[in-house]
C-alpha cells in the first residue's frame, strides 16, 4: 500500500518495511516474509515516482556517537535497492532467482535518474553507468538484463531533461551521440544481412522472418528516440532565446547597445544552427523511408518497415524551432514537407 501511495514519505515507509522483511528472513530465517523481485521492484517504483525529493537520511558511520548523516535523493535510494538485490543474488551464488534483477528493475532505476536530471547534475551520467552495467552483464551471459530500446530511450530522456544552464549544448550533443550509435549499429546489421542474403534464394516470407531475428539483436531506434533528441535540442534553443532576451533587457537598462547587438547576433546564429541540427535529424528519418527504383536498391524497400518514421510531433518540433529562430519561411517549408511525406507514405503503404 505504501509503495503505491503518493503521500509524502510513502517511499521511505515502504523501504522501511522492506528492510524489516530482510531482517526477518536473512537474520531470523522467517521464510514467510522473504522479499522477492516483486517486493524490491515495488519499493523501487515508489522511489521512482517520488518527485518531491523525499530524501532519506543514511548513516555513514555505524557508531552513533560519531555518525554523520547524509541525505539521499529518490534515484540514489532506488539504485541502492538495486545494489542490494544484486548483492543478495550474488551472495546466493546465483541460485536465488527470487532476487535476481531483470530489465524491468533496471529500467525502473533508470527512470528515477532520468526524472531528476534538472535537480541532480550528474543524473544523466548515473543513468549511463547503469546502462553500461546492463550491457556488461548481458555480455557475461545474463540474458534477463539485455537492454532494449526502452532502456536507451530512458537514457536519452535523461539527457533531454538535464540542466541546460549547467550542460549547455552538451546534453543534446550526448543524446544525439547515443542515438547515432543505436542508428549505426542497426544500419550496419541491416546492410550486412542484405549482403549475406543476396546470394540465397529465400522466399519473401522466410527472408522477413530471418531479418526479424536480426532486428532482435539490435537496438532499433524508434520515433520516440528521434523525437527525444530533437526535444533536447529544443530545450537548449529555448535557453539561448531566453538568454538573449535577458541580455537585451539588461543592456537597454545600462545603455550598452553595441555589446547587446553582438550578443544577440551570436545567439541568433546559435539558434539557427540548432534548428538546422534538428532538421538534419528529420532528414535522416525521411531518407530511411524512400529508396531508388533501380534494381540495385529494390531489395532495400523490403526492409523500410523497420525504420522509425517521423510523426506529427517530429515535424511540429522542427517547425516550431524554425519559428523560434525567426525563420518563418523555413517553418512553412517544414509544414509543406510534412504534407508531402504523409502523401508519399500513404502511397507506399497501399502499393
Amino acid at each position: 500500500a505504501w509503495a503505491k501511495s503518493r503521500k509524502r514519505g510513502s517511499a521511505h515507509r515502504a523501504e522501511k518495511i522492506l528492510r524489516r522483511m530482510e531482517q526477518l528472513y536473512y537474520i531470523k530465517g522467517d521464510v514467510s516474509v522473504k522479499p522477492n523481485a516483486v517486493t524490491y521492484a515495488a519499493v523501487m517504483d515508489a522511489w521512482c515516482r517520488n518527485r518531491q525529493r523525499d530524501r532519506t537520511p543514511t548513516n555513514s558511520n555505524s557508531n552513533n556517537s560519531t555518525s554523520t548523516s547524509t541525505m539521499q535523493s529518490p534515484p540514489h535510494r532506488a539504485e541502492d535497492i538495486l545494489n542490494r538485490m544484486e548483492f543478495r543474488y550474488q551472495q546466493s551464488g546465483g541460485s536465488d532467482r527470487d532476487v535476481e534483477p531483470d530489465i524491468v528493475v533496471y529500467n525502473s532505476v533508470l527512470h528515477a535518474w532520468a526524472k531528476h536530471g534538472k535537480q541532480i547534475p550528474d543524473a544523466p551520467f548515473r543513468a549511463e553507468a547503469i546502462l553500461r552495467r546492463m550491457v556488461q552483464r548481458y555480455a557475461d551471459g545474463v540474458t534477463r538484463v539485455k537492454p532494449d530500446v526502452q532502456t536507451y530511450n530512458i537514457v536519452l530522456d535523461g539527457w533531454a531533461n538535464a540542466d541546460v544552464e549547467l550542460w549547455g549544448s552538451g546534453a543534446a550533443e550526448r543524446a544525439e551521440q547515443i542515438l547515432m550509435q543505436m542508428e549505426g549499429a542497426f544500419l550496419n546489421a541491416t546492410k550486412a544481412y542484405m549482403y549475406a542474403s543476396s546470394t540465397k534464394r529465400y522466399s519473401d516470407n522466410f527472408r522477413m522472418k530471418e531479418y526479424d531475428a536480426v532486428l532482435k539483436e539490435c537496438i532499433v531506434p524508434t520515433t520516440i528516440s528521434y523525437n527525444t533528441v530533437i526535444h533536447a535540442w529544443m530545450r537548449f534553443m529555448k535557453d539561448q532565446v531566453l538568454s538573449s532576451k535577458k541580455t537585451k533587457h539588461s543592456s537597454e537598462g545600462s545603455g550598452g547597445g553595441s555589446s547587446s547587438s553582438r550578443v544577440a547576433s551570436v545567439n541568433a546564429n546559435t539558434v539557427a544552427m540548432v534548428a538546422q541540427r534538428a532538421e538534419a535529424i528529420l532528414d535522416r528519418m525521411c531518407s530511411f523511408q524512400y529508396y531508388p527504383d533501380d534494381d540495385d536498391h529494390a531489395r532495400e524497400k523490403d526492409f523500410a518497415y523497420a525504420f522509425a518514421k517521423p510523426d506529427e510531433v517530429t515535424f511540429k518540433l522542427v517547425q516550431d524551432m524554425w519559428t523560434m529562430a525567426g525563420k518563418a519561411r523555413r517553418a512553412g517549408a517544414i509544414r509543406e514537407r510534412q504534407k508531402l511525406f504523409l502523401t508519399r507514405s500513404s502511397r507506399l503503404e497501399h502499393a
